[in-house]
């Protein structure tokens, strides 16, 4: 599970949308893009390109100690931008690693095949709880899933 920043905070509620698990990017000619899922363990010995935002995520800092456990540290590498990731893909110098939720189905000549990983990441909005009442936040949230369920019927 992913660490709460606003555990502590009882003026705070969130609201979770959805939840997603990893995926690996690989070439569609690769052997492992023949797969349904793919396992740690199958990673092993590959370079890997883990796709990490600007600050620390608890979730990816656990994936990295667990892929590490497996094959040398040396061998993963983070990357913040999507497209530079994609293009170190396509080059076959690494293996991605991304967040479900970036599956690019324009996408031809790389698969996104799905990571068996236990930890999901929680996509979720926070607000005030004495705003919780409010319409305007209501409805925005209902527009959020509004927009993610159009989304996810596109998947």
């Amino acid at each position: 599970m992913q660490n709460d920043y606003f555990a502590n905070e009882n003026q705070i509620v969130s609201t979770c949308f959805l939840k997603k698990g990893f995926s690996v990017l690989i070439n569609r000619t690769d052997s492992l893009a023949q797969q349904e899922e793919i396992t740690l363990s199958d990673l092993t010995n590959r370079k890997l390109l883990i796709w990490d935002s600007a600050f620390i995520s608890p979730i990816i800092e656990n994936l990295k100690l667990q892929l590490s456990k497996i094959q040398s540290p040396f061998s993963i590498e983070s990357c913040a931008d999507y497209f530079q990731l994609i293009t170190q893909v396509r080059v076959e110098s690494y293996t991605g690693i991304i967040p479900s939720i970036m599956f690019d189905r324009c996408n031809q000549d790389l698969s996104y095949v799905p990571l068996v990983y236990s930890q999901k990441i929680e996509y979720c909005a926070n607000y005030l709880q004495k705003n919780c009442d409010n319409d305007s936040i209501q409805k925005s949230l209902q527009v959020i899933k509004k927009a993610i369920a159009i989304t996810q019927a596109k998947w």
